[in-house]
């Protein structure tokens, strides 16, 4: 289990999991660094898995910025990849030395299904285990978490044998809680873009987060609070588990 940053707004569950080491506080590749007259120019590899829908679309759309930091330029360079590269028999594999970040999103499939498989749950531990980062978004954290805490059906036993344990979380995830509020709104709301004028019928939950000078999501923000939409996802509580 390492330890990791938890970020949980409504239907999206971020983890942000990545091992510290003396050595080390950011892991950057240097796949692809390049010099440009004296500004450093560091592509940071990103492996982002392959999941259904426009899931995968969302994200490429977001992480397509770069930013400045001390003469030096950074950028994310996005590549979808599958099973077989993350259970290491593909031509490009999920290693430290050829991405710095794995991003799981929407996917139910990455610990009902993926996670079942012994050597892919290995590859996924071993890379944050050797520094790599972790990015997980609704399904993906679930997947990045120790599962349920007091598992009571099939259905939760099948999610603990998935998980990979990332982060020292449980998630309080069953029908009569946070799903009723995904089943209400449709799951075919998923499968389109909504136009500037129209609202998609989501549950009325008050996810406002309000100002506050130490949280970064408000950094060169100047509004007082950032509204997130949310249609259903996983409830999380520290697990306050010990394994070094």
């Amino acid at each position: 289990m390492k330890k990791g940053i938890l970020l949980q707004i409504g239907a999206i569950a971020v983890i942000f999991s990545f091992l510290l080491t003396p050595a080390h506080t950011m892991y950057f590749s240097h796949l692809a660094s390049t010099m440009a007259g004296n500004q450093d120019n560091i592509v940071i590899p990103v492996a982002l898995y392959d999941t259904w829908g426009r899931n995968n679309h969302y994200i490429e759309d977001i992480l397509e910025y770069s930013w400045a930091v001390n003469n030096a330029t950074y950028q994310f360079q996005v590549i979808t990849i599958g099973t077989d590269a993350v259970s290491g028999v593909a031509n490009l594999t999920l290693t430290n030395e050829n991405f710095d970040v794995f991003i799981i999103g929407a996917s139910a499939d990455s610990y009902l299904v993926d996670g079942l498989n012994a050597t892919w749950k290995r590859n996924v531990q071993q890379f944050v285990e050797n520094g790599g980062g972790y990015l997980g978004i609704c399904g993906g954290a679930n997947a990045a978490s120790l599962g349920f805490e007091y598992p009571q059906n099939w259905f939760h036993r099948r999610v603990n044998r998935g998980v990979l344990g990332l982060a020292n979380i449980y998630i309080n995830d069953n029908f009569l809680s946070e799903w009723q509020y995904l089943i209400k709104i449709g799951f075919g709301n998923y499968d389109f873009d909504f136009g500037p004028d129209v609202t998609p019928s989501y549950i009325s939950v008050n996810t406002s987060v309000e100002k506050s000078l130490g949280n970064i999501i408000f950094k060169e923000y100047s509004g007082n609070y950032r509204y997130i939409t949310y249609a259903g996802g996983p409830g999380m509580y520290p697990a306050n588990q010990d394994n070094p």
